[in-house]
């Protein structure tokens, strides 16, 4: 008896297996602090440096910010197409609007991983009012050889607008014009528009009216301040008068204008001594403005 033994062989073509990609965010986008201008302009924070460049407008910064950092992660040496959207920041003023980086192809390491930065430019409006910002933007990828569908991610960015440094500087020093002091002494007070009166004592006014002192102030512009005093001394020919009561003419919420400018009018109270000799006092105070 003959036995045929036969072989057969089964071909079996199995489609390669690709990885999922997917990217993971690790660290946000951030601005660097920048200061509010009287004039729109676009800053640039850049994926290749630390700090931020004023584009347009002049713009000043505190601080170096972040760039964005991602990673990709998927089929090891294959190249992933990556996009970016637009967006725009949200917070205690009007939206600012960022773009972000340019299109991308990169390559996956043997681990099937990347890692990349993104930089972004803003438009900045004139008088930003001052704050903190956020916003959101859309990071899509895909594998460049696929036919395969867009997947997203959402990156998330911020900035911070600081207030126009503030500069303050006297116009017009505060003048008690000429006083004949009685024997008794007393308190004289100065207006803000310049009209001076006893509040205690018999004090004569020769020289006409007083005038009071005058601040201009540049700042960030529709930006509340507070205003305060510090009393002085006067001294001259004889004992030391003391200056207090200092007060303002703008209320108790002054708003700096459109135009980032404030003026201020200054009075106050002068204490006479008893017997007060005869001649010309000089002195200083301070006056304190903080947003």
């Amino acid at each position: 008896m003959n036995l045929f033994i036969k072989h057969f062989f089964l071909l079996v073509f199995l489609p390669k297996i690709i990885f999922s990609q997917t990217i993971v965010e690790k660290e946000h986008l951030s601005f660097c602090k920048t200061i509010s201008m009287p004039i729109r302009g676009e800053i640039k924070k850049s994926d290749s440096h630390s700090g931020c460049i004023s584009k347009s407008g002049g713009h000043t910064f505190t601080g170096q910010g972040q760039i964005g950092k991602f990673k990709i992660i998927g089929e090891p040496y294959s190249l992933v197409e990556v996009i970016f959207s637009d967006g725009d920041f949200t917070g205690s003023g009007r939206s600012i609007i960022f773009e972000t980086g340019v299109p991308l192809r990169v390559s996956l390491d043997g681990k099937g991983e990347h890692n990349f930065s993104i930089g972004a430019s803003a438009v900045i409006n004139a008088n930003q009012k001052p704050g903190m910002y956020s916003g959101s933007y859309s990071v899509g990828y895909k594998y460049s050889k696929l036919k395969q569908q867009w997947k997203y991610h959402t990156g998330y960015a911020e900035i911070e607008i600081t207030p126009t440094p503030m500069t303050i500087y006297e116009q017009a020093p505060m003048f008690f014009s000429d006083v004949v002091n009685g024997n008794s002494g007393g308190t004289i007070k100065l207006n803000h528009n310049g009209i001076l009166e006893n509040v205690s004592g018999n004090a004569k006014f020769v020289g006409g009216s007083g005038s009071p002192a005058i601040f201009s102030l540049t700042g960030s512009s529709n930006t509340e301040v507070h205003i305060s005093f510090t009393e002085g001394k006067l001294r001259g020919t004889g004992s030391t008068i003391r200056l207090h009561s200092l007060s303002h003419n703008l209320g108790q919420s002054p708003v700096i204008s459109q135009n980032g400018t404030l003026n201020i009018k200054v009075g106050g109270q002068l204490k006479l001594n008893p017997n007060q000799k005869s001649g010309m006092y000089s002195g200083r105070y301070s006056i304190n403005v903080d947003y």
